[in-house]
């Protein structure tokens, strides 16, 4: 019996007696303000906004979502925790910027970024997320630029309440939950085998209870069937287990990814980073994204203290295997004159990229995005600039989410030979590298209920090397006792993209991009190894995988904290060097173009930044974009900062591209 229907909602304004068993929501009373997600973000919550958070505020989100949903749960104990999904708002940014104007008053910005989460406590896994930002404007005198200024505060609690309304209806319009029910065909040595699988939106880790406490985790998943191990009591053939899930089918199947943000803008929180990516990603990406609350911990400890709810069958969820790490470096803006006096433009250039990366770190795909705002300046009257690097970010997501529409992700079936310690198999789409775990499947033939041949997940292995096509891996872990050792014969199943070529030289970064010339780029070093990554066929790597999920384990998300990277050594690093220097400018009576010479290229070294093994390198002249005679010098350079980024988009490919000509 598989089954896949919507979900009918006594919280979503169903009828007073709605069936046992339907999903409730609780909404959390309290405002969870977010930390700084990595080390050296600032703290992005200002003081006055602290000062705004009075008791009517604290109650403010939980009391105007019972209205909305007239039928949420009224507590959380033992009884209702399974069906119960809490409901809680975090605050991660609220900023305060001023801007003094010739008038003697000031312009003030109030930007507040909200996001609410329908988590499950049993499971830490979030059913729906979203994230607003509003951005209050006002004009203020002296008077209230001091902190604590009673008219700023009155402005938080305002924007506050505005953030909150939005979330809750935008809830009450977007939350569409429904339930996969699966029955029970079979049980192989402990393991319940469901009929349900990725073709009704099942994924590995997900978590399927019922009302007789038959608690099931998804192990491995089929098109039409899955494998899961019990939680608490041996699975009984016959029962029916439930999980509930958000949006259409369509949503559902898509393979799940985790978010970890590499780089920010300053004052940008992650989570809007995230949430906009996401948005932009849409219907038709490739991947789903995870939502994370990173409160989960406080809202625990909350309902634990105010409500019957105890910690003790409290259970987390497994981080997935795969990842994309979100790099957003600062916006460049400047403003240069124009030919008429009372004019000025501003221009503002964002850049976001992304890496899907499995847990070796290995990176999979790499997508860029751009986007330039050119705003005019009349009379000293422009849009705030907060407010256009909003726009400029959000606007350079939306491009990245485009690009990585690109990506393809697919399945690999693949049969294994040898036999102990030694076992084969071919992999002509280059899915395996060395160092990357893989589990073996054991076909256990047919089983009443669901068509075609069962897999079962038996050995955990590991690629020890790889070498013209063939994967050679070791048993690792046994994952299920008493079915022997893996043999020719058994399978493995590959999530992954495909590989152009396969090599068997590992490359990750040496560190730091040499940049020998005047101008620098900040941060080089990411974009260039996630552009060679795109640009050249071999494994290639990016560090540090381990530590950003585990500060994202140790913030208290939901998710268990037994997962082990496993960084393979490197047999090559690769470093950027980048030698851009200015030139003679060219001008008129009227306007200058900056001229740039640029040269970019790559070291292969040895590990550890060692003896040179290859380099190649590309060299360009940059004519800039005519400015007006009078431009200030921040602004020029600012001007040249934008037009080396565009080219260095454009080149660096090239340069990686070149090492294929060269024998590695």
């Amino acid at each position: 019996m598989r089954a896949l229907a919507a979900l009918l909602l006594l919280a979503v304004g169903g009828p007073a007696g709605a069936a046992p068993g339907a999903l409730q929501l609780f909404p959390v009373r309290g405002v969870y303000l977010a930390r700084a997600a990595g080390e050296g973000r600032p703290d992005l919550i200002d003081p006055d906004f602290r000062a705004a958070l009075g008791e009517v505020e604290r109650a403010y989100f939980a009391e105007r979502f019972r209205t909305r949903f007239p039928g949420a749960a009224a507590t959380m104990d033992e009884k209702n925790a399974r069906r119960t999904f809490a409901v809680s708002l975090q605050v991660a940014r609220a900023s305060k910027y001023l801007a003094a104007k010739v008038n003697g008053t000031w312009d003030l910005l109030l930007p507040v970024t909200g996001s609410i989460y329908f988590t499950n406590v049993g499971t830490g896994e979030v059913l729906y997320a979203s994230t607003r930002t509003i951005i209050t404007t006002a004009s203020i005198g002296s008077e209230d630029t001091v902190p604590g200024a009673p008219r700023v505060v009155a402005l938080f609690a305002e924007t506050f309440r505005k953030v909150a309304d939005d979330l809750v209806e935008g809830a009450a319009a977007r939350f569409a939950p429904v339930t996969v029910s699966a029955r029970v065909r079979g049980v192989w040595h402990g393991l319940a085998i469901l009929d349900a699988g990725a073709d009704d939106g099942l994924a590995e880790t997900d978590q399927f209870s019922n009302e007789d406490g038959d608690d099931l985790e998804v192990i491995s998943v089929a098109p039409r069937h899955a494998v899961a191990r019990p939680l608490v009591r041996p699975p009984s053939v016959g029962a029916v287990v439930h999980k509930v899930l958000n949006g259409t089918l369509a949503d559902v199947k898509k393979p799940r990814v985790l978010a970890l943000v590499d780089e920010a803008p300053p004052g940008f929180p992650d989570e809007a980073l995230v949430q906009l990516f996401a948005d932009a990603l849409g219907a038709a990406a490739p991947v789903s994204l995870v939502p994370v609350n990173r409160s989960f911990a406080e809202v625990i400890k909350t309902l634990t203290s105010t409500t019957g709810l105890s910690q003790e069958r409290l259970r987390q969820r497994q981080v997935p295997e795969f990842f994309v790490r979100l790099h957003v470096p600062p916006p460049v803006s400047f403003e240069r004159p124009t030919n008429l006096e009372y004019k000025q433009l501003r221009v503002t250039e964002a850049l976001a990229f992304a890496e899907l990366v499995d847990a070796t770190g290995r990176i999979l795909f790499t997508a860029v995005g751009r986007d330039r705002l050119e705003d005019e300046i009349t009379g000293g009257m422009a849009l705030p600039l907060p407010a256009r690097l909003e726009v400029a970010v959000k606007n350079s997501l939306l491009d990245l989410a485009r690009q990585f529409g690109r990506l393809r992700m697919g399945r690999s079936d693949l049969a294994l030979g040898g036999a102990g310690s030694d076992l084969t198999v071919v992999d002509p789409g280059g899915v395996l590298a060395e160092g990357k775990p893989a589990r073996a499947f054991r076909s256990i033939g047919a089983v009443d209920g669901i068509s075609g041949e069962v897999l079962v997940p038996i050995w955990q292995l590991q690629v020890v090397e790889v070498a013209d096509g063939v994967a050679h891996l070791a048993p690792g872990i046994e994952l299920v006792p008493g079915v022997g050792p893996p043999r020719a014969g058994d399978r493995l199943l590959l999530d992954g993209v495909d590989a152009r070529r396969v090599t068997r030289r590992r490359i990750g970064s040496c560190g730091a991009a040499d940049q020998l010339g005047a101008v620098q780029v900040a941060r080089f070093e990411d974009l260039a190894l996630g552009l060679f990554a795109a640009s050249y066929a071999a494994p290639v790597y990016s560090r540090g995988l381990g530590e950003a999920i585990g500060s994202l384990v140790r913030a208290g998300s939901g998710f268990k904290d037994d997962l082990r990277v496993s960084e393979p050594p490197l047999d090559l690093c690769l470093q950027a060097v980048t030698k851009i220097d200015p030139g003679a400018a060219t001008c008129d009576e009227q306007a200058c173009a900056d001229v740039t010479a640029l040269l970019v290229g790559y070291r292969l070294r040895a590990p550890g930044g060692g003896e040179v093994q290859a380099k190649t390198g590309m060299g360009t002249r940059i004519t800039g974009r005519s400015l007006p005679v009078g431009t200030p010098a921040p602004a020029r350079a600012a001007a040249r900062q934008a037009d080396v980024m565009d080219e260095l988009l454009k080149v660096t490919p090239a340069a990686a591209a070149a090492f294929s000509q060269q024998t590695l």
